[in-house]
């Protein structure tokens, strides 16, 4: 996910210009659009490794791949289902009681 805390104000600059929106907007979208999503990608593509990426690289990315670049697909890391420990209690009933 995009930590928007740690994004230069050139940065936003350009998100704002490739997409049309102000930085506040941006926040408050409930749908994906394809210039907020192409403008994310191009600058998270230059601030990881490739400064060279255009536009136009930028806009044909995939839905699917940008979801992958921005980290939008991490919400599998902390699915609940995936606990490996047992939901019962590890000592039966009768270990725990002493009287008798």
């Amino acid at each position: 996910m995009i930590d928007y805390s740690t994004l230069t104000l050139g940065e936003i600059a350009k998100i704002e210009e490739l997409s049309g929106l102000s930085f506040k907007q941006i926040e408050e979208i409930e749908t994906p659009m394809g210039l907020l999503l192409a403008a994310l990608v191009f600058v998270v593509k230059r601030r990881t490794g490739h400064p060279g990426v255009t536009w136009n690289e930028a806009c044909a990315v995939t839905l699917e791949e940008a979801n992958e670049i921005l980290g939008l697909n991490a919400e599998d890391d902390d699915d609940p289902k995936d606990e490996s420990e047992p939901s019962e209690p590890t000592t039966s009933p009768t270990s725990s009681s002493t009287s008798g």
